[in-house]
């Protein structure tokens, strides 16, 4: 429903734009505003504003927010039947982002489902049984056959050392049986996967060398009572979808002894391999568990009806909020963890459980309970990448010849795009030890050599020049801190702090590149057998942290600006025209208001925009230890304005051969 309010200023206005309420307080026994926490429209709103801890009250009674509304142009294969609807806070208030519902029509989205009580009520799983069984026979991207209807699932090709059997004829339905996928009477059947976070006290349940004898006792075994909630949950859902098998990391791998060295570095085999893997987003801990009771009120579906002739018309929509994705599922505990991520990226399918309901992720479809057929296109956009990922790998595991991956992927991916969404995604984890970030990545790493080549520390040398211009995004919440006596200076991976790579350097094709003391693209200084394994497990090596690059080392200060936390280049003779940029962005705040240092080019555009030359490079400060190294401070973005400036950055300094440490 609406609120009288958005009624008259919305649904049956004939605008397409104007101010929305200052107020978003819903206070008992007032007349005026006692409908907002009913309202589609306000209710989310006011969640936003308690999210962001903003006063849900403007101090100064102007409105708080200014909304847009617009139909989105027809796209190939979708239906134009949406409106979208954005609201701006209208002081510029980067804390406070902005808000965008989804408008569709009530008959292209049909009734909204009525959802049980809990999310392991009988409905909720004849859904994902559904999900299941309708991937395994008709989704051709994600490995179904396109010839034929079947519902035989695929038995993977490698299974994991161990796996918990939960319907072992051996024992009774209270105890399950720990087997080796290599012994002669293991029967080969699809497993299951875990993704969960791990807290709280785990001692009790993991498997040990004292108690691994006992739980792969047929007459013994492991109880159900032993386990904690999400793993129990886990093994409920396991059944349910009539799957035999489920592997879980405190009880597949031995948690003392050589067994997690052997084991760890096969953690991304065990998940690519899995039928589907079920994630416990909401679940903070292993005693929490999943399945449980819904928040009363939470579904997702909001209707609003349209007044008049004019741009809604008489017509009832479904309003639906554009972040539900990224809100219910990515912005869930579960996925802030650093090692998690590459057991989402690589999973085939996903059971996503969160506290409002249960999602499902393949290679061809994205849904939840409230949208069983599918996400609808605008709210379905940021898990497109991750489908095609997935289909990707698909196509990789399959060994398609050319012929087969041309007729049956249709994956258009970029690997540089997904590894960059990749890096920001996972950069924005928690990880307990910064010696993990790139331990816990190096499984996503792997599967892209195929196609990047040769890798280390986090970048591709064959992207090199590109992959060098990462920055740091600097938060109040997340301090940013570089581990320079750990790693490379040049990495991110020794940086603690969000990363945002820098977008390929396309400018055109005069645009100039560093290069090495040869005059050669960059390089990684790898070791030899480190180079073409491109089907190994091992960890690239690196023989030193040093990357040779030739260069004009140009003097400059990096100054404070009026804004917080912004910083600029101040350079000799640069131009003070309007239209000059010459942004800083360090790794880590320096602590006055300026900070003297050097600037090295990657890339120079003799042309960029309004006839503009446009410089990106390092910031570099020089290793006192060593001569002739230096170290990463940052990167820079300098344009010149005018035929004043050209692409030879640095005219009057010497070129000479450095090293970036």
């Amino acid at each position: 429903m609406a609120c009288d309010f958005c009624r008259q200023t919305i649904f049956a206005s004939t605008n397409t734009w104007g101010y929305h309420r200052p107020v978003y307080s819903s206070v008992p026994g007032t007349v005026e505003h006692q409908d907002i926490g009913d309202c589609s429209v306000c209710s989310v709103l006011q969640n936003r504003l308690a999210t962001a801890r903003k006063a849900a009250v403007s101090s100064d009674e102007k409105p708080i927010f200014c909304w847009f509304l617009s139909k989105p142009a027809r796209i190939r294969g979708s239906s134009s039947d949406y409106f979208t609807l954005v609201f701006r806070p209208v002081d510029d208030d980067a804390s406070l982002p902005p808000v965008t519902l989804h408008l569709f029509r009530q008959t292209t989205l049909g009734a909204p489902p009525h959802l049980p009580t809990r999310t392991d009520a009988p409905q909720s799983w004849n859904q994902a049984r559904t999900w299941m069984r309708e991937c395994q026979a008709t989704h051709t991207r994600c490995g179904a056959p396109s010839d034929s209807f079947s519902l035989t699932p695929t038995i993977p090709s490698v299974f994991p050392t161990r796996l918990i059997d939960v319907q072992s004829p051996l024992l009774p339905s209270d105890r399950l049986l720990l087997v080796r996928s290599d012994a002669p009477s293991f029967v080969k059947a699809p497993y299951l996967t875990l993704s969960h976070c791990w807290g709280g006290s785990l001692d009790p349940v993991k498997t040990l060398e004292r108690n691994l004898e006992r739980r792969m006792d047929p007459e013994k075994g492991l109880s159900l009572d032993e386990l904690p909630a999400n793993f129990a949950h886990a093994i409920e859902v396991a059944r349910r979808l009539d799957v035999r098998y489920i592997w879980i990391d405190a009880v597949c791998i031995v948690q003392d002894g050589p067994d997690f060295g052997l084991e760890g570095p096969k953690m991304h085999s065990v998940y690519r391999n899995s039928a589907c893997t079920i994630a416990a987003v909401d679940a903070p801990d292993s005693s929490t568990g999943f399945l449980s009771d819904r928040p009363p009120g939470e579904s997702p579906f909001r209707l609003v009806q349209g007044e008049g002739e004019w741009t809604l018309e008489n017509h009832w929509w479904v309003c639906l909020d554009g972040d539900m994705w990224k809100r219910d599922v990515l912005g869930r505990v579960l996925y802030t963890r650093g090692w998690v991520f590459q057991e989402r990226m690589l999973s085939p399918r996903i059971l996503h459980y969160s506290a409002k309901q249960v999602f499902w992720d393949c290679a061809e479809k994205t849904a939840c309970e409230s949208l069983p057929a599918g996400l609808p296109l605008p709210l379905d956009a940021s898990a497109e990448v991750d489908r095609q990922w997935r289909e990707h790998l698909r196509i990789r595991d399959k060994q398609l010849s050319a012929t087969e991956r041309e007729d049956g992927g249709t994956i258009q991916l970029s690997f540089q795009r997904f590894w960059r969404d990749a890096v920001r995604n996972y950069t924005r984890c928690n990880l307990t030890n910064i010696e993990d970030r790139l331990v816990a990545i190096w499984g996503i790493a792997k599967v892209m050599r195929e196609e990047l080549h040769e890798y280390g520390e986090g970048l591709w040398e064959l992207h090199l020049c590109e992959e060098l211009a990462w920055r740091v995004v600097h938060s109040p919440e997340r301090v940013a801190v570089k581990r320079m006596d750990l790693g490379p200076t040049w990495s991110w991976a020794w940086t603690i702090a969000s990363i945002e790579p820098v977008n390929r350097f396309q400018f055109n094709e005069n645009t100039r590149h560093a290069k090495n003391h040869t005059g050669e693209r960059l390089g990684l200084d790898l070791e030899p057998f480190s180079r073409g394994c491109l089907m190994g497990e091992s960890h690239p090596v690196l023989k030193t942290w040093r990357i040779a690059i030739r260069g004009a080392l140009v003097p400059a200060y990096m100054v404070e600006t009026a804004e917080p936390g912004s910083w600029s280049i101040s350079l000799p003779g640069m131009p003070g025209t309007p239209g000059t940029e010459a942004s800083a962005f360090p790794d880590v705040l320096p602590e006055g208001k300026q900070q003297e240092c050097l600037l090295i080019a990657l890339a120079v555009t003799p042309e960029w925009r309004d006839d503009s030359r446009l410089v990106v490079g390092l910031i570099l400060d020089r290793n006192s230890s060593l001569p002739g190294e230096y170290r990463r401070l940052g990167i820079f973005r300098l344009s010149f304005p005018g035929g004043e400036a050209h692409a030879q950055f640095g005219t009057g300094h010497q070129e000479e051969n450095i090293w970036l440490v």
